[in-house]
């Protein structure tokens, strides 16, 4: 178990769905066993390569059905588990995290995308515990597609996010450590979209995000990030 780093691993494994005999004429998902083996041994092989030694602590996922990703965890991460956005929805592809089995790792609520379409995926949280602090992971894939429609969701999402992040570091009356956020995921926008400054008031600049607090900013549930996505 980690103690002085965590090592986050994230992956969009497009359309990794486990095999059903009843869905195998449906478009994303594998019309054979094989089929399925032959991806998940692709997946393997590929964080093998990136691992060889020892597997990451935590790992993240989209565009996956829960089924799938407990096979891949099965095979890579035996002391793992399987966290989904939408756990009474097995056959919709949607976001994971692979979290260790231990007091230090747990999961939380997913947070809903406020106003979304139903293709808008809940964001996937896990808090991450130790002696001297406690950090909240938020795991995201947003809308795809460069539609009015689609931008109006990835919007839609990073305003989610925002509220979500504002109000785990500002919940006064439960806080006994420090608290830290870290978001990743598939946001579907390049680091410099005006999306992350406008919405999630994020900056290449760590200056940025040391920035003091300011009385405006609990009207609009702004904390200011780091956005390490333009390095």
């Amino acid at each position: 178990m980690p103690t002085s780093a965590i090592e986050c691993f994230w992956w969009n494994v497009q359309d990794f769905a486990h095999y059903e005999p009843h869905r195998s004429a449906v478009s994303r998902w594998p019309d054979s066993p094989e089929k399925f083996e032959a991806k998940l041994t692709r997946l393997i092989s590929v964080i093998d390569a990136i691992y060889p030694a020892q597997k990451p602590d935590m790992t993240g996922l989209c565009e996956t059905t829960p089924q799938a990703a407990r096979q891949l965890a099965a095979r890579l991460f035996p002391n793992h588990k399987v966290v989904c956005g939408q756990p009474d929805q097995p056959y919709t592809h949607q976001v994971i995290l692979l979290i260790p089995r231990t007091e230090m790792f747990n999961d939380d609520a997913p947070v809903l995308i406020r106003d979304g379409t139903a293709f808008s995926q809940p964001i996937v949280v896990a808090d991450v515990k130790t002696k001297s602090a406690h950090m909240r992971i938020f795991a995201c894939h947003w809308t795809a597609f460069d539609t009015e429609q689609s931008q109006e969701m990835r919007g839609r999402a990073a305003d989610s996010l925002r509220s979500a992040i504002y109000d785990f570091l500002n919940q006064l009356s439960a806080i006994t450590l420090p608290r830290h956020v870290v978001v990743m995921g598939d946001f579907n926008e390049e680091p410099f979209h005006a999306l992350f400054e406008s919405k999630l008031y994020s900056a290449r600049h760590r200056d940025y995000a040391r920035k003091a607090d300011h009385p405006s900013d609990r009207a609009v549930s702004r904390i200011r990030l780091y956005s390490c996505g333009w390095r």
